[in-house]
């Protein structure tokens, strides 16, 4: 099973901007990133829709770090507890329990 390819902010911000500056298709920088096309002109959307959060001031740029906090918060809690049902399933087939 491929696991998904997680890709950092400044990388897609990067990946957008160039698609800003209209030196290549869309195409060529998706190859030049190793990335769909796809996905390129989907961060190019976003990254169009929330240009202005830099600029804005209080609650709209702390509800991104605050959603960020709360997604990596949630992600380590998805894999302790998929540490202990993985750990609890292989001591009960050691248990002969069916």
């Amino acid at each position: 099973m491929l696991k998904r390819e997680r890709y950092s902010a400044s990388f897609k911000a990067k990946v957008a901007l160039e698609t800003l500056k209209e030196r290549s298709s869309i195409r060529e920088i998706s190859e030049q990133f190793g990335v769909s096309v796809m996905t390129v002109e989907k961060w190019k959307r976003e990254f169009i829709e929330n240009v202005e959060l830099p600029f804005s001031k209080g609650k709209e740029g702390a509800l991104v770090k605050d959603r960020d906090e709360q997604i990596a918060r949630l992600e380590r809690k998805v894999g302790n507890l998929t540490m202990e049902r993985d750990f609890l399933y292989g001591a009960y087939k050691k248990a002969g329990l069916k």
